[in-house]
């Protein structure tokens, strides 16, 4: 079986590598041409022009945002074999599904979306969480690639339902997260050593799977290895936001969500990591 792999970024990098580390023959292709020759030389891979990408038997994307998948896919002229299938890991929007399906379908394609969970080093260890939406009969080809990064893999229903997971998955992340950081925050204004809270939290009924691997390694390390952007955050929170409010009774919790982590934007920046973020929550609380 030959896979493609277009796109990569913090995430796609090491899942493209450990589908060649598991024997795969891949090819790879990234819109910097230095990028893909440079991953081809570290992991074994093979850099390739986009259009050889795309006749490969299992074609995978991860981009920034469903807009530039779309981008990609209008690029393909002709598909690979009659059983190809594309896997989009991309943390995407569900409302762009039937524009991906129907120019995915007009090109032969058989489509996943494939979100994950898990930052780069879950990708480097092949322990990602994969959230897949789509048919089965392209499950199936697919699950050893993806389980070659991910170790735990989720087929969850129709197209749209791996999108769907990742965007409300992130929002309870963000949610999490600045639930946490305010209580971290009102802790140390009460001289509570912030290092220890966060241990008698992580041992009781408080501590969440954000406290417990994640605030430790990205917000109080004195070495912390960034794993975290705001504006992606942001991007996947508004697309459940917008998701929540067409319900007939939106969730206001969660939609209240949206609105501080905008104006968690207007102070840090889209490029801000989870420290700044954290520094930034306590500001917007004085």
């Amino acid at each position: 079986m030959r896979v493609g792999w277009i796109g990569l970024g913090a995430m796609g990098a090491p899942m493209a590598a450990r589908i060649a580390g598991a024997g795969f023959e891949t090819v790879v292709w990234n819109r910097t041409p230095s990028v893909a020759a440079d991953h081809a030389e570290r992991h074994g891979t093979h850099a390739v022009s986009f259009e050889q990408v795309a006749r490969a038997d299992v074609v995978f994307s991860c981009l920034p945002t469903t807009t530039e998948v779309i981008h990609i896919i209008d690029g393909v002229t002709e598909r690979s074999e009659p059983d190809a299938v594309w896997v989009d890991c991309t943390s995407g929007d569900p409302r762009d599904v039937r524009a991906i399906v129907d120019r995915l379908e007009a090109r032969g394609f058989r489509y996943l979306d494939a979100p994950v969970s898990g930052m780069t080093r879950g990708a480097e260890a092949g322990e990602l969480t994969v959230m897949v939406g789509g048919p089965r009969r392209a499950f199936d080809k697919a699950e050893p690639l993806m389980r070659t990064f991910g170790d735990r893999v989720f087929l969850l229903g129709p197209n749209g339902s791996g999108y769907l997971m990742k965007a409300l998955n992130n929002m309870l992340f963000a949610l999490n997260f600045w639930a946490s950081a305010e209580a971290l925050a009102c802790l140390s204004d009460h001289r509570v050593d912030p290092v220890l809270a966060l241990e008698v939290l992580n041992a009781s009924s408080g501590g969440s799977n954000v406290t417990r691997r994640f605030v430790g390694s990205e917000v109080l390390s004195a070495d912390p290895t960034p794993a975290f952007r705001l504006g992606q955050l942001v991007k996947d929170v508004d697309i459940a936001a917008a998701i929540l409010r067409a319900r007939p009774v939106p969730p206001p919790l969660l939609g209240y969500t949206r609105d501080l982590y905008h104006r968690l934007l207007d102070l840090a920046g889209t490029e801000a990591d989870a420290r700044g973020a954290f520094g930034a929550v306590q500001e917007v609380h004085g």
